[in-house]
């Protein structure tokens, strides 16, 4: 499986890959915040608490939200 950096332009930064990737978020019904170190994903997390998009940190709250 390839990752995702294999797929960009060498030349792709951080700043790129947030240019492209925030605008997603705000459009989301919700976030699932995966476990770990990750500079993006806290942006993500910041960029959806700051449009009171719900952030998750676990599939199961996910499908109990979904289920409403």
């Amino acid at each position: 499986m390839a990752s995702i950096a294999s797929v960009l332009p060498g030349d792709t930064t951080h700043e790129d890959w947030m240019g492209v990737d925030l605008p997603w978020v705000a459009v989301s019904d919700a976030v699932l915040r995966l476990p770990g170190l990750s500079t993006g994903a806290d942006l993500e997390t910041a960029e959806a608490m700051g449009r009171g998009i719900p952030v998750f940190h676990s599939v199961a709250d996910v499908i109990a939200w979904a289920n409403g």
